[in-house]
């Protein structure tokens, strides 16, 4: 990912925690330790829907804008992604939580 992207991202998550992220899922990890998921709403682009999506805890951290389509689930797909962890990495709960949120 370009450099420029990560830091934007970074910069980004700063300013989304300031203005009202939203936990969605605190997911147990072993022991006592956790990643927490949490998302923000940033705009409707008419078909589907951006979401800032955020984790942090024991796992890494994750950066990532999913552009979310609530009519066909299968075009939904994610537009930026950064920080330690990736896309795969995101639980389909964290997911599921962002669809019941935002759909």
């Amino acid at each position: 990912m370009p450099r420029p992207l990560i830091l934007a991202l970074t910069l980004f998550a700063a300013d989304a925690r300031a203005q009202g992220m939203e936990l969605l899922l605190t997911e147990e990890v072993g022991g006592p330790y956790t990643q927490d998921w949490s998302a923000v709403y940033l705009t409707d682009t008419g078909a589907a829907h951006e979401i800032y999506v955020k984790g942090d805890g024991k796992l890494g951290d994750f950066f990532g804008v999913l552009r979310l389509d609530c009519a066909t689930p299968r075009f939904s797909r994610w537009l930026a992604l950064g920080g330690y962890l990736d896309a795969d990495d995101v639980p389909v709960e964290a997911v599921r939580a962002v669809r019941a949120r935002y759909c």
